[in-house]
């Protein structure tokens, strides 16, 4: 099971074509530790292909989180969640996906959906909060002394905490001495 996203052209992949300018394929949970029917820390792989289908696949570092969405008799619906600006896609791009079941048998079992080509209607406020939100060269450098500060100022705080719950239960060992 597999849901392949490209763009520019469909069927870009092709060994014959393979000019994709971005090629991924999500697949299924390898080895999941539980089945999650919420988003959850569960994450499935997003591996990038060169230009053409299974040509240098390498993994990701943009994580997918991934749920059981809902269970029916006979279709479950398996969700994940991507980040376009994680992975660089465009407004408009295409997909697909496929399932397969081979278990030993004569004739492989698989099912594609047809090639889709989208234009995501959310793609500049999600490139305005990754621009807004990415941090940078001198910004970095302040982002740390700032977040530096903040740890220290709170080890502080732990310290005060620690020294007036001591001098509560000091307090409440004599109480109980003198009552």
């Amino acid at each position: 099971m597999a849901m392949w996203i490209y763009w520019t052209k469909d069927y870009c992949w092709s060994e014959g074509k393979a000019n994709c300018e971005g090629l991924f394929t999500v697949g299924e949970p390898f080895n999941p530790s539980s089945y999650p029917s919420i988003k959850s820390s569960e994450y499935v792989i997003i591996q990038q292909h060169e230009k053409a289908g299974n040509v240098n696949v390498k993994p990701t570092s943009c994580k997918a989180p991934w749920w059981i969405e809902s269970t029916y008799r006979s279709r479950d619906t398996w969700s994940f969640a991507l980040s376009i600006t994680c992975l660089k896609i465009p407004k408009e791009f295409g997909w697909y996906a496929f399932s397969q079941i081979d278990i030993g048998q004569k004739n492989v079992v698989s099912s594609f959906t047809q090639v889709q080509t989208i234009s995501y209607p959310f793609w500049e406020l999600a490139a305005q909060t990754a621009k807004s939100s990415s941090i940078s060269g001198e910004n970095k450098d302040e982002a740390i002394a700032s977040f530096s500060k903040i740890v220290l100022s709170t080890k502080k705080q732990a310290n005060a905490l620690k020294l007036l719950f001591s001098k509560s239960k000091a307090i409440s060992r004599t109480k109980k001495i003198h009552i």
